[in-house]
């Protein structure tokens, strides 16, 4: 039924079910509005952990990243850049037994505005502020800048949370440096190593251009989309 704040939460509910050999890629689900992203997991009630369909959850240990499907669990997280999961494949054993579940997300109604900028507690919502709104308040802010005079007070509200955005350094899934690391990547990877040993005598000299190139490292870890 609609009340007056339905637009506040509007829900779109997905069904799904994973056969064998399903799987899906792994997604942050971080865009648009999405605050709060909920599954609920409908296996068969003798569904084994070893038929797959399990939420594997990326920015975790290993040991600590699954949650295995079974019957009638709800799992809920805060959706931002680091919310990387996916479904690990169904086994084939798994024959007639079923892996249902239902998906869905809560969503926030607040477009931030020059106006309404002094009105929300920015500062407690900095860690939870959907991708929709962290592109709209970069713009604001580079708008802002444009007209310091007339802007004064939404400059100092913005400014510390762009800078913070920009700091913000999303954490590379543990799973898929563990999964680049198989086979000839693997192999690339020590004789890198084994090369920088070598190089430690020069170190000194070009420690900076040393600095610069981490940063390019760790943007390439992060390339590993074909996986």
């Amino acid at each position: 039924h609609h009340h007056h704040h339905h637009h506040h939460h509007h829900h779109h509910v997905e069904a799904s079910e994973y056969k064998p050999n399903d799987y899906s890629h792994p997604s942050t689900a971080y865009t648009g509005q999405r605050t709060v992203a909920w599954m609920w997991i409908l296996a068969s009630p003798d569904w084994k952990n070893e038929w797959g369909g399990a939420l594997y959850w990326c920015p975790e240990e290993n040991e600590h990243a699954w949650i295995y499907a079974s019957f009638n669990t709800l799992v809920l997280f805060s959706v931002n850049r680091d919310t990387s999961h996916f479904v690990t494949t169904v086994s084939e054993a798994s024959k007639e037994h079923r892996r249902l579940a239902f998906s869905g997300f809560w969503t926030s109604a607040w477009t931030p505005t020059m106006d309404n900028l002094k009105s929300i507690p920015l500062q407690n919502w900095k860690s939870n502020l959907t991708a929709f709104q962290t592109e709209e308040l970069q713009n604001l802010y580079e708008l802002a800048k444009q007209d310091k005079e007339q802007y004064t007070d939404e400059l100092a509200i913005l400014e510390p949370i762009v800078s913070q955005m920009k700091h913000d350094k999303i954490r590379a899934p543990k799973y898929f440096i563990e999964f680049d690391q198989i086979g000839d990547h693997y192999a690339g990877h020590q004789e890198e190593e084994e090369d920088e040993e070598d190089d430690e005598e020069d170190e000194e000299d070009d420690e900076d251009d040393e600095e610069e190139e981490d940063e390019d490292e760790e943007e390439d870890e992060y390339d590993t989309g074909e996986l």
